[in-house]
């Protein structure tokens, strides 16, 4: 162990000690992406696989924003044309009406597409008993297809509107608007 490796063990080890997680886990990785640190403490193994669960929407909304920062993508732009190779056919039929090829990422980034949440198809259940695998959008794409169709409220769109004053960023105390939601000002799906 470098001096370096056992610096930062230190650190994982008093951070884990101030008592508010259980384990702590620590990867550091160059940019070629070899794995250059790796350490625990607690009740965490350092070779350990698990499930961020819905930390993944927060950086997954960061990196759409990016995206849509950088004119890559649209917020109003349908997921089919940002994912051509994908069939969303039959993902979310309301009233006999194929909303799945008409989601755009401003749906699914606000979750107000009113799509099925496939965790209930199984996922949760594989969660609890411990089995690990790995997936891939096919297979989310399949278990929510497979899922039976709920009712939901069927009176066209509805608008959801995003109140600046919910956004809990530091900024917003400053100018009681946080940049990110005034550009999102409401949104509408298919219920």
């Amino acid at each position: 162990m470098t001096g370096l490796d056992a610096t930062l063990q230190r650190l994982v080890e008093t951070e884990q000690a101030r008592g508010k997680v259980h384990g702590l886990l620590l990867h550091v990785r160059s940019a070629d992406g070899r794995l250059n640190f790796k350490g625990a403490a607690g009740a965490a193994d350092p070779d350990i696989r698990f499930a961020i669960a819905s930390v993944s929407k927060m950086f997954t909304a960061a990196l759409i924003v990016q995206l849509c920062d950088e004119g890559a993508l649209d917020l109003d732009q349908s997921v089919q044309s940002a994912l051509p190779g994908v069939d969303l056919g039959g993902l979310h039929v309301v009233k006999g009406i194929d909303y799945g090829p008409k989601l755009t990422i401003r749906q699914l980034l606000f979750q107000t597409s009113g799509l099925a949440d496939y965790y209930e198809g199984g996922v949760a259940r594989d969660l609890i008993r411990s089995k690990d695998y790995a997936y891939d959008l096919s297979d989310v794409l399949a278990w929510a297809k497979a899922l039976p169709r709920k009712p939901r409220r069927t009176a066209g769109a509805r608008t959801i509107p995003i109140r600046t004053s919910s956004c809990s960023a530091p900024w917003s105390k400053r100018s009681r608007a946080c940049p990110m939601a005034t550009r999102f000002k409401s949104v509408s799906a298919p219920c």
